[in-house]
């Protein structure tokens, strides 16, 4: 269904997407400036500052990305009192969308309406509509968003918020550009918003290398999961990267380098969740270069549920384990 609705929004905001940007990245997505400097300015400065929720998304992004606005209008209290306002409140709060929706509009159209409301409404609109999973016109809302408020101030929130959105619906070239946004909208930041941004480009650096591997473009993946493996992250999302950067070398063919890299990811890091395929993916290395007794030791390694797994783990364990059975027995 997902990638029907892609289909249906992808030229309907490619061009307004693509002409916010004003020159071409050597990936052969548009940007505003080298986004490998902005990262490398970035790995240089935040290495050792790097906290826990830098890098990982959040679970409900959208409830984080209007940025308080209830708060910015909280002193308006006289364009709050306005008749078309309400009505659109009513409309949000009753989740009457093709109501709210034409009544903001109507809203934003009118000459004298305070920004601060108008950038409310929308926000409020577009979280309706992400809420019951409506993702193609939260989408629709969030670009309305981005063409009115051109100078916004947390605007790098709402293109990450996009990415995430058009990847969900399989929009993969239109996310990567709205990832780069990110990193080139540090143009724009102001000294005081300069710890967030960094924090959302670390999530930005991350989500264009996933994308990149959910494409199966596991070279370019694997060109951001490095620069992200020199920044001080957490063990479990340390352990993501590493492990998505030796599955793109196995697609890759690159066996020997699958070896050695599997080999150091399964000592340190004991308790991943990605510990039972990187069992299988040295296996299936080993296999590749001739070192039959080799990858037979490391599926038997996988067969032998380890006692100190945690419970969360079981069954992505077993899954690994039937898989890999399956798998031996057709190869040997």
């Amino acid at each position: 269904m997902f990638q029907g609705l892609s289909k249906f929004i992808y030229f309907s905001v490619f061009f307004s997407v693509i002409s916010s940007a004003k020159s071409t990245n050597d990936s052969g997505f548009v940007a505003e400036s080298d986004p490998q400097e902005i990262i490398k300015s970035e790995e240089s400065s935040s290495e050792s500052d790097a906290k826990d929720d830098d890098v990982a998304e959040d679970k409900n992004p959208v409830s984080r990305s209007a940025y308080k606005l209830k708060e910015i209008d909280k002193d308006l209290s006289d364009p709050r009192d306005d008749a078309l306002y309400r009505q659109v409140k009513l409309a949000v709060e009753f989740q009457e969308f093709e109501n709210a929706r034409k009544l903001t509009m109507e809203y934003l159209a009118k000459v004298d309406s305070p920004e601060a409301l108008r950038k409310e409404l929308l926000i409020n609109l577009a979280l309706l509509y992400y809420e019951n999973n409506d993702l193609v016109k939260a989408i629709q809302i969030y670009e309305k968003y981005i063409q009115s408020f051109p100078n916004d101030r947390q605007l790098s929130s709402i293109y990450l918020l996009l990415g995430n959105f058009y990847r969900e619906i399989g929009a993969y070239q239109l996310a990567i550009s709205r990832y780069y946004s990110v990193l080139n909208s540090s143009i724009k930041i102001n000294q005081e918003d300069l710890p967030e941004y960094k924090k959302l480009a670390r999530k930005a650096q991350k989500s264009i290398a996933d994308t990149h591997y959910q494409k199966e473009e596991y070279s370019d993946a694997i060109k951001f999961y490095r620069r992200l493996n020199r920044l001080n992250l957490p063990d479990d999302l340390m352990a993501e990267i590493k492990f998505k950067m030796i599955n793109s070398y196995f697609q890759l063919k690159e066996y020997d380098r699958v070896i050695t890299d599997a080999k150091l990811f399964i000592e340190k890091y004991p308790q991943s969740y990605f510990l039972p395929e990187a069992y299988f993916v040295i296996s299936k290395a080993y296999y590749e270069t001739k070192r039959s007794k080799d990858s037979i030791n490391s599926v038997i390694k996988l067969l032998k549920t380890p006692q100190l797994m945690e419970e969360k783990n079981w069954e992505n364990w077993e899954y690994w384990q039937k898989r890999t059975a399956n798998q031996l027995a057709k190869e040997f």
